[in-house]
Formats: structure tokens, sequence, C-alpha cells
């Protein structure tokens, strides 16, 4: 049963890498571990929200800031572990 295993949250740092984020997130959805979220924290200048178009509720979690020069990746990777509901942290990140 699929309410027997941990749930998964991956965690993606993204700004500005449209290319990356699109095929992270056909990667992401290729997955077939049943209990999972992918949380993308965005600093970028444009917004991803076309991108996420047609994702299922709850499958993504979106999260958007706006651009602050000198915002350094661990405080991001940190918000993105703030807005995770999983009991498991992965990382995601866009260009792997």
């Amino acid at each position: 049963m699929s309410g027997d295993k941990p749930k998964v949250s991956c965690l993606m740092v993204t700004a500005d890498r449209r290319r990356f984020v699109r095929r992270a997130l056909l990667c992401y959805r290729r997955q077939t571990y049943p209990r999972r979220e992918l949380v993308i924290v965005d600093d970028g200048r444009e917004p991803l929200d076309d991108l996420l178009a047609g994702i299922p509720p709850g499958e993504v979690r979106y999260h958007r800031l706006a651009k602050k020069p000198g915002t350094v990746l661990g405080r991001l990777r940190n918000i993105s572990l703030e807005l995770a509901t999983g009991d498991l942290c992965a990382n995601w990140d866009d260009d792997d």
C-alpha cells in the first residue's frame, strides 16, 4: 500500500533556467514512486507558471521569491526545506 511508504519531498531551487526546469519537470513526472512532491523555490526574473500548467495540484508546490542580489543558495535551500511536507527530502537540482 502506498500509504505505508514515506512521502518524499524533492527540492529544486532555480533561477532563470527555464530549459533545465522543463527537463527536470519531465524527469520528475516520469517517477513511479507514489508518495512524492516537488517543491520549487524560484528567484528568477520570470515566473514558471506556464511550465507548471497541466500538472495536477499537490504534485508540485511552486514558491516564487523576488530576486534579491546576494541571495545565497543555502538560504534558498532552507526555504525549500521549510515548505516541504514529506517524511524524507531529496535535492532535485534543475540541471541534473
